[in-house]
C-alpha cells in the first residue's frame, strides 16, 4: 500500500460511482450482480460512502458495530445470498467467466480506494483480510501480473475498465502488457 498511490478523488467521485460500470457489466441472472454489489458497497472504514454510519448523536449505530467480516470470497457470498457457492461459480461460467476473478477485481478496488487514505498500512491490509502487506503484495502481482509498486498512476475509473476487459470480455491482462 505505501507505494500504491491512486487519484482516486473520494469527494469528485465514490467509490461506488466508479465501479457501478463494472457491477453492470456483470453478465448473467441477476444474483451475479447482487453478489458483486454486496462485495462492492459493504462498510469499510477509510473508504467515502462505505465507511461506518454515525447516527445522529454521533455514535455508530448498532448495525455498523456489529458489521460482518470482510466479504472477499465464493464461500462469503454464497452465505449472504443463501445459495451454494457452486450455483454462482457455475452461473458465472456459462456466461464465460470466473466469479471469483470477478470478486478479487472489487477487492483491489477497496484496495486502491484505501490506498490515499491516513489509515496505517497494517490496518488497511488487514481490513481487507491480508495478515501483512506481502500478502497483499502477493494478490496484486497474481490479479495484475505487477507488483503494488510497479503499477501505473491511474484512476480508479482506468482500473475498473481494466477489470471489464479482463473478467468480462476476455482479454487477460497478464502477460498483455495492458496494465
Amino acid at each position: 500500500f505505501m507505494s500504491l498511490k491512486t487519484p482516486f478523488l473520494p469527494d469528485r467521485v465514490t467509490l461506488q460511482e466508479a465501479v457501478e460500470p463494472y457491477l453492470c457489466a456483470c453478465p448473467g441472472p441477476a444474483v451475479l450482480e447482487h453478489g458483486l454489489r454486496l462485495v462492492a458497497l459493504q462498510r469499510i472504514t477509510g473508504i467515502p460512502g462505505l465507511e461506518l454510519i454515525a447516527g445522529v448523536d454521533g455514535r455508530i449505530d448498532q448495525e455498523s458495530r456489529t458489521h460482518p467480516p470482510y466479504l472477499r470470497s465464493l464461500v462469503d457470498v454464497a452465505r449472504e445470498l443463501n445459495c451454494r457457492p457452486r450455483y454462482l461459480s457455475d452461473a458465472a461460467l456459462r456466461r464465460g467467466y470466473s466469479y471469483s476473478r470477478a470478486l478479487r477485481w472489487v477487492r483491489f478496488f477497496h484496495g486502491l480506494a484505501l490506498g490515499d487514505a491516513d489509515t496505517p498500512t497494517l490496518a488497511r491490509v488487514r481490513s481487507l483480510g491480508f495478515g501483512d502487506e506481502s500478502g497483499w503484495s502477493r494478490f496484486v502481482k497474481a490479479l495484475i501480473g505487477k507488483s503494488p509498486s510497479q503499477l501505473p498512476r491511474a484512476p480508479m475509473e482506468f482500473w475498473v475498465r481494466v477489470a471489464i476487459e479482463d473478467v468480462y470480455l476476455k482479454r487477460g491482462i497478464r502477460g498483455s502488457g495492458a496494465a
